[in-house]
């Protein structure tokens, strides 16, 4: 009877072992698997929180601009480019300075890569004296949109007048939705 008793306690014994090798063991693991899990959602949850609040933020100050201000930025920098009403304030100016207006082209459009903007190019010549050349890139300075001066020649015609070749080029912040 004793030997039976001890190989059935040996028995028992290596059945409680098998059970919690096969079968606890994996559940511990189990159970760390599935609070590692928690752990890395709590931080995802963390992240995505401070994303939002950081959205949020954002959010206010846009909403915290004045509407004149805003409506200054989009004529500031407009959704498109529109090359007769460009054109239009290129000659209106060289008209209101009284200088004579030589050219006035454009180019089609450009997409800068990897840029969000777009830009086109305009070319204008001007004949008339060296404080007109002034006043001319002064006004394109204090232009309601983007004018930005590329490039500039100077030079002397027939006449001993000054003649100016300007390359302006402007920007547009297309919508997103084109």
């Amino acid at each position: 009877m004793k030997h039976s008793s001890v190989l059935l306690q040996v028995i028992l014994l290596l059945c409680g072992l098998g059970i919690i090798f096969f079968y606890a063991y994996p559940e511990f693991t189990n159970i760390r698997v599935v609070q590692d899990q928690i752990q890395e959602y709590n931080t995802a949850i963390a992240e995505a929180d401070e994303v939002n609040n950081l959205l949020q933020q954002l959010v206010s100050r846009i909403e915290g601009i004045p509407s004149s201000d805003r409506t200054a930025l989009t004529t500031f920098l407009p959704s498109s480019i529109d090359p007769v009403f460009v054109q239009r304030d290129i000659q209106r100016y060289v008209d209101l300075i009284g200088m004579d207006l030589r050219q006035l082209s454009y180019n089609e459009q450009d997409r800068t890569t990897n840029q969000p903007w777009v830009s086109r190019t305009f070319q204008v010549s001007a004949a008339g004296s060296y404080t007109d050349v002034k006043r001319l890139v002064a006004a394109f300075e204090a232009n309601a949109y983007l004018l930005r001066p590329v490039d500039m020649r100077l030079t002397t015609d027939e006449e001993e007048e000054m003649l100016v070749t300007l390359t302006l080029r402007t920007f547009a912040f297309p919508d997103l939705n084109e």
